[in-house]
């Protein structure tokens, strides 16, 4: 299980606590955590040795890497990937730190995915309603819409992307690793809509499903958010990567290309539209995401992306 933090060890603490509460022994020793921390904070390093600590105690492995600066959501998945790769876990679950689990069959999930190593995975979600942890990119508007539960048969034959949630997706080992893990260019967002375009041309890959053996609660925000005069928005990191991670997602992929103008369009709309209510410094920082996507310039410097492997056709 991989997870990134960035200031945000109380959430994490919560999340072993729930996982330590709602896995049976014998399959929470077969479980291994991998935390990546992203905060360069000496202080929140501290607290994360010990929620380890305490996780040990309550019978869970919690391997805990120092990210030596923000590598953002991708890299730091993969670096957490890195650390306990060695242990060869047949399944990779991301999840994010204010997540809770309700319930879940490890065993079950397990063998799902060594019947079928395809599949990807999201989880039935309580967040406000209840949502099946997917969501619909809608390719024109470029807008991505959870699915509620009861709405799941419906999106069968519809025309968007359907893709696990990253609050909390689970895949085999096997196709993670096909697929090089993250594209390390997305620093925040669009890494799992990524991740799934680049599998539905592998050989391995299968669909994307909504697991049975799975449930969680997910607390969406709590990470990327800040409150200003009493309102929750984005933070401006948040906001310039969201915009960016967007054009360049539709920018790397042949079958979104065509939308680009008209993203750009709507995206710079939005920004006017929203003014009122995020201010001039989230504005700002959302046009020149926009401009970063446009230019092909991701936060990471083309030296530090790791080159992703080429698909197995």
């Amino acid at each position: 299980m991989l997870v990134v933090n960035y200031r945000s060890s109380h959430e994490i603490a919560h999340l072993v606590d729930s996982i330590v509460e709602c896995t049976p022994l014998g399959q929470l020793e077969k479980l291994s955590l991998s935390v990546a921390d992203n905060s360069e904070d000496p202080t929140e390093f501290r607290q994360l040795e010990k929620i380890a600590l305490r996780a040990k105690l309550g019978g869970l492995a919690m391997h805990l890497t120092d990210s030596r600066g923000n590598l953002g959501y991708g890299a730091g998945n993969n670096l957490a990937w890195s650390v306990i790769k060695h242990l060869t876990p047949d399944v990779v679950i991301v999840v994010n730190p204010d997540v809770r689990v309700l319930r879940w069959d490890l065993s079950r999930v397990h063998d799902t995915l060594q019947r079928a190593p395809g599949r990807m995975l999201g989880a039935p979600t309580l967040q406000g309603d209840r949502y099946s942890g997917l969501s619909m990119l809608e390719i024109r508007t470029a807008k991505s819409v959870p699915v509620k539960c009861d709405h799941l048969a419906g999106v069968a034959n519809a025309s968007g992307l359907l893709y696990p949630g990253g609050h909390f997706l689970a895949m085999s080992s096997r196709l993670w690793d096909a697929m090089g893990g993250f594209d390390e260019k997305y620093f925040l967002y669009c890494e799992e809509i990524d991740l799934v375009m680049r599998a539905s041309r592998h050989k391995l890959f299968s669909r994307v499903a909504s697991s049975e053996d799975v449930a969680v609660a997910h607390n969406g925000g709590v990470t990327t958010g800040e409150v200003v005069h009493g309102k929750r928005v984005p933070s401006r990191l948040a906001a310039m990567e969201a915009f960016r991670s967007r054009v360049l997602l539709y920018r790397a992929h042949r079958p979104l290309r065509p939308w680009l103008p008209a993203l750009v369009l709507t995206r710079s709309a939005y920004i006017l539209l929203d003014l009122p209510n995020t201010g001039a410094d989230v504005a700002w920082a959302r046009v020149r995401g926009l401009v970063a996507g446009l230019l092909g310039r991701s936060r990471r410097s083309p030296g530090i992306v790791r080159e992703l492997p080429e698909p197995s056709w």
